[in-house]
C-alpha cells in the first residue's frame, strides 16, 4: 500500500501525535529492562496511532459531523495520555 494513500486524511496534528507515539515506543524498546510493563504502552501508542488513521479515513469517507469533532478535538485526551505514559516512563529509567 503507498503510503500517501494513509497519509492523504490526516492533519498535520495527527501526524505529530503518530509521531510522538512512535518516539515513545521506541524509547519503550531502549529502556525495555527498566520499563515495568513497557509492552502495554508500546502496545497503546500502536492502538492510538491506528484509531487516528482509521477515524481520519471514516472521516473523511463519511463526512460525518460528529466524526469531524472527534478527530478535531481528540488531540487533548491524547497529549493527557502521553504525558501519563512519560510519566510511568521517566521514573524507572532515570533511577534504574
Amino acid at each position: 500500500m503507498n503510503i500517501r494513500k494513509i497519509t492523504v486524511y490526516l492533519h498535520s496534528a495527527d501526524m505529530l501525535v503518530i509521531g510522538f507515539a512512535a518516539i515513545l515506543s521506541v524509547i519503550n524498546l531502549i529502556f525495555a529492562g527498566r520499563i515495568p510493563y513497557w509492552w502495554k504502552l508500546i502496545t497503546l501508542n500502536c492502538s492510538i496511532s491506528i484509531l487516528i488513521c482509521l477515524l481520519a479515513y471514516v472521516r473523511h469517507v463519511t463526512g460525518s459531523t460528529i466524526l469531524r469533532y472527534i478527530h478535531d478535538w481528540y488531540v487533548a485526551p491524547v497529549t493527557f495520555l502521553s504525558f501519563k505514559e512519560l510519566y510511568f516512563m521517566i521514573k524507572p529509567i532515570h533511577f534504574g
